[in-house]
């Protein structure tokens, strides 16, 4: 049964595990996602920032007449142009489609959520290719943490060490928080517990090392160029050093 409230009538959500023999009527999206400079990224799909479900509906014109189709039957969609989409479906029937920001320059964009990298997302005129495929495993509520306080250890460019916990850009402090960048035209929400080390580039970017071995370049945003706010350190007993960015070198954060 489905049941809606209004905010107003809500006290407390309290989150759990879903019981095993419990499944959900709707599959969340997942698939491998190819931008037109090459990037891939394999995960949860959410198309046009809001379709994440089998039973959301993909829509456009073809000839035009208005074609609905549940993203369930979809197997491939690739950016046919700017204004249109060329869709295979599961049966194998192509169709190009136009007319709606489903298809065409006006979509908000299309994001793939990585368990272990966080979120990217790509906008129309960057979108290549989406292949629809199952996960190879399903990542459950019993597999966060619920976080804890980044820690590690930061070298400066002269050289000194400093190990203790970490405050990113004056703000980010925990490993569920965001580290954002953008490449190549891919917009990067990097999770800070997948990330091994980051690395100052130069005054305009930084190069962040994931814990499974993949590396980005990112710009254009502050946490990654000159406009950070400091990096702080702080030991043990308490001491506290903040690291401005014309200063820092890299920073590997530890794991427990």
């Amino acid at each position: 049964e489905e049941e809606q409230f209004r905010w107003a009538d809500l006290d407390v959500i309290e989150f759990g595990g879903a019981p095993e023999a419990q499944s959900p009527r709707e599959e969340r999206l997942f698939g491998t996602m190819i931008t037109r400079s090459g990037a891939e990224f394999t995960g949860y799909v959410a198309w046009d920032v809001d379709e994440i479900y089998s039973t959301d509906i993909f829509d456009g014109e073809q000839d035009r007449q208005e074609r609905e189709i549940p993203f369930g039957e979809i197997a491939v969609i690739e950016r046919y142009s700017s204004r249109a989409a060329r869709v295979v479906l599961d049966d194998g029937e192509e169709v190009i489609l136009r007319g709606t920001n489903d298809v065409d320059r006006h979509n908000s964009g299309i994001s793939i959520s990585d368990p272990l990298l966080g979120q990217v997302k790509v906008d129309w005129d960057d979108f290549d290719q989406l292949r629809f495929h199952p996960a190879e495993s399903h990542i459950g509520y019993e597999a966060f943490d619920g976080g804890r306080r980044l820690y590690g250890t930061l070298t400066t460019l002269e050289g000194t060490e400093l190990t203790g916990e970490i405050r990113w850009d004056n703000d980010e402090e925990y490993t569920w928080e965001m580290l954002n960048g953008e490449a190549d035209g891919v917009e990067f929400d990097i999770e800070f517990g997948q990330i091994l080390s980051i690395e100052h580039r130069s005054h305009r970017g930084a190069t962040v090392t994931l814990l499974d071995g993949r590396v980005f370049q990112l710009s254009d945003s502050n946490d990654v160029d000159d406009g950070n706010r400091g990096i702080t350190v702080s030991d043990g007993d308490g001491d506290r050093t903040v690291v401005d960015w014309s200063d820092f070198e890299e920073i590997r954060l530890h794991r427990p």
